[in-house]
């Protein structure tokens, strides 16, 4: 029994002698307190949040050889994660933890704090498509051959989209590809924009691309020896810093713009449309003016007849004058049944002249109503666009002033309107005065008595001699009328003659303001809301330049939806000798 004991005494102190000398040899290593065993503690599934590093190994000449990512998961407390990705293979960077790895789900449990694991990608392929090429001396040469070579060097660096990949990456990060020369090895150093820098005895060139654009990146320098290392290439969310200035005083200005303008179309329209009242009512007016220019013809060419007509009656009655200023009132008596005939004679010709000055005074109202409906146009020329034809506006002011000139003769004192209306009370007095004389006539013929016959011839004489005295000025008047009508219508044939040509200055006119109305419409439709276009070409002028607001999504997998970074780095291998 002692010896049981014994035995089990040097096995304590076999024990503790080892595990003090494992301590001696390894400081770092952590003793295990004893504590519950969390590992026997169910797991908590968890979707904490994740972040994705992609590297790459390029060739020399950027040809993607391999394709890791390392993922990165923050938790707070123990639990289960599942993630996914199409790996070859996967690595806990972490501890001793098993990951499981059924196709292209990754299933493993971890403790709370940051835990790491690495997937191999089974695809090449990544959102930039990028060529290094290389030259000596002008002469294209594979960079295997560049190694402990002098000479001039040019270096370029292209990328573009690709389009077997998302295009969310390409679209949204920005590329920084730094290239470290030595600088005892390589001098004049020149390149197309990128920012040297010094680091130690490294020149370190960098060139940034912006998102959603290919690249051409190139340097040239004199090489002794060359050799140099991997060139490195980042891709990062693109994002900047910087407070823009107040556009609002801006897009004020632009609402007001936006308000004149839409006055000019208003404005537009309506002359458009009287344009189009102006045209319509063109035709009327060429036909009235037709019927009137007839009427007025008719009355020119009658105005010999008439002319010729009153020479006789004033002859007529020059010749009843001097009869009766040397009748006997003995003969007259004796005339007897003459009188009755000169009576009728005398009535025929009352009546005459009423339906005469009847017809001045339908003729004077005619006139006087198609004169006041010839149009007082009023065009603006400077209103005007500049394309207008200049026969056009030409057309437009010889008319204007023809329809000012018409107007003017027919309505100036002792024009044809004031003619018209003295003929036309001369006719009537005429007629009154001619009944007068009829009734003289019968008056003496009824009585016949001597006595009385003499008071009525003296009458009568009186009364004949006041009608020719005053028919010479009658007369008178009938020759200006004809005179006038004659010079009317010489002046509405012209005006008539001209409205054709209105007519279609009227219809270009209208053509003109139509395309004018359709432009400012078009215009105004368009700039309706400028000010609000000059804002969102602002705001997306800024997202280009600032990066707008851009939600990572996985690279490896889109089911992993809780990740909240995702950064690229790539590198090719080193150039020596």
């Amino acid at each position: 029994m002692m010896l049981k004991a014994a035995k089990t005494t040097l096995m304590i102190l076999l024990v503790m002698i080892i595990f003090a000398v494992t301590a001696g040899a390894n400081t770092t290593a952590v003793v295990p307190l004893p504590a519950v065993d969390s590992e026997n503690e169910p797991a908590v599934a968890l979707s904490p949040e994740k972040e994705e590093v992609v590297y790459a190994s390029l060739s020399s000449n950027g040809t993607v050889q391999s394709v890791y990512i390392v993922n990165v998961f923050s938790l707070e407390q123990r639990g289960a994660i599942t993630d996914f990705g199409n790996y070859t293979t996967v690595q806990n960077l972490t501890d001793q933890t098993q990951l499981e790895l059924d196709g292209s789900q990754i299933s493993f449990t971890a403790d709370a704090g940051r835990f790491y694991y690495q997937g191999d990608s089974d695809s090449n392929q990544l959102p930039w498509l990028i060529d290094i090429g290389y030259a000596l001396d002008g002469e294209t040469i594979e960079p295997e051959q560049l190694a402990g070579r002098t000479g001039v060097l040019e270096i370029s660096i292209s990328t573009a989209p690709n389009s077997e990949v998302d295009p969310v990456f390409y679209e949204n990060y920005m590329l920084q590809a730094t290239v470290k020369l030595d600088a005892q090895k390589c001098t004049n150093i020149t390149t197309n924009g990128a920012a040297v820098a010094n680091e130690g005895s490294f020149k370190s060139i960098n060139f940034t691309g912006m998102p959603n654009q290919e690249a051409l990146f190139s340097l040239s320098c004199d090489v002794t020896d060359f050799e140099m290392d991997g060139i490195t290439i980042a891709a990062v969310p693109f994002s900047f810093s910087f407070e823009l200035p107040d556009t609002d005083q801006y897009t004020d200005s632009l609402s007001e713009l936006s308000t004149a303008i839409a006055n000019i179309n208003e404005g537009a329209q309506k002359l458009s449309e009287g344009a189009a009242s102006l045209y319509g009512g063109s035709y009327s007016l060429k036909k009235g003016t037709e019927q009137f220019n007839e009427g007025l013809g008719q009355l020119s060419s009658n105005s010999p007849l008439v002319l010729d007509g009153a020479k006789q009656f004033g002859n007529g009655l020059k010749q009843l004058n001097a009869v009766l200023q040397q009748a006997n009132p003995d003969e007259l008596f004796a005339a007897g049944e003459g009188l009755n005939q000169l009576a009728d004679g005398l009535d025929g010709a009352a009546l005459g002249f009423g339906a005469l000055g009847e017809n001045l005074g339908a003729v004077h109202d005619g006139m006087s109503a198609l004169i006041s409906s010839l149009p007082d146009t009023d065009v603006d020329i400077s209103t005007l666009s500049p394309d207008t034809d200049p026969a056009l506006i030409e057309a437009y002011l010889t008319q204007k002033a023809a329809i000012a000139a018409v107007k003017s003769e027919y309505g100036r004192e002792g024009g044809v309107s004031s003619m018209l209306l003295r003929l036309e009370g001369g006719m009537t007095d005429a007629t009154s005065q001619l009944g007068e004389l009829a009734l003289l006539v019968r008056t003496l013929h009824s009585q016949m008595d001597a006595d009385e016959t003499k008071n009525i011839l003296n009458s009568l004489k009186n009364g004949v001699f006041v009608l020719t005295t005053e028919y010479e000025c009658l007369y008178n008047g009938i020759e200006e009328y004809a005179e006038g009508v004659d010079n009317l219508f010489a002046s509405h044939s012209s005006l008539l003659g001209g409205l054709d040509s209105l007519r279609n200055g009227l219809y270009q006119l209208r053509a003109g303001l139509n395309e004018l109305s359709y432009g400012t419409g078009e215009l105004a439709y368009q700039t309706k809301d400028l000010d609000l276009q000059l804002s969102e070409q602002i705001d997306g002028l800024t997202d280009d330049l600032l990066g707008g607001d851009f939600t990572p999504v996985s690279f490896a997998d889109s089911r992993n939806t809780t990740v909240v970074s995702v950064q690229f780095i790539f590198t090719t291998i080193s150039i020596r000798a």
